[in-house]
């Protein structure tokens, strides 16, 4: 058998890669979920259909590097937070800037089923496109 073919159990595992993709980061900050703040972090890549996106991704943890002690001691430690995937919800974006002229986006969560201020109240096809995927992604993992 093969390693393409042989099967592994990946439970509560994972790998990390150099990234070679070109991916940047391009935003930082905090968001609120449901009275919760979690730091977030803005990565600016291209979508399937080659058109430029910022993809948002959440802090699970933190690795520090370790003195190992031992020859099969880990190189790294740390802590991740279990993150359960219970509610998907609309996201905004406004870019604004402050008195003092620093530039940000403001960011805004709504439930699907809410209604959209007046000026988001149509969304857009790749948005709509996003809707879909997402209800897919929701039906293959098995949530409601």
């Amino acid at each position: 058998m093969d390693y393409k073919t042989k099967k592994y159990d990946e439970t509560n595992q994972g790998r990390l890669f150099k990234n070679t993709d070109g991916w940047t980061i391009t935003h930082q900050g905090k968001i609120n979920f449901d009275g919760n703040e979690h730091r977030i972090i803005g990565v600016a890549r291209l979508n399937k259909d080659n058109q430029p996106i910022t993809e948002l991704y959440h802090a699970i943890g933190t690795l520090k590097e370790k003195q190992k002690t031992k020859q099969d001691a880990p190189d790294a430690g740390g802590v991740v937070n279990v993150i359960k995937h219970l509610d998907s919800k609309f996201i905004s974006a406004w870019k604004k800037e402050s008195e003092g002229g620093n530039k940000y986006i403001n960011l805004a969560l709504n439930s699907f089923d809410n209604k959209k201020p007046e000026d988001e109240s149509r969304i857009s096809h790749e948005e709509e496109d996003d809707l879909r995927e997402l209800s897919e992604i929701k039906t293959a993992l098995d949530i409601d």
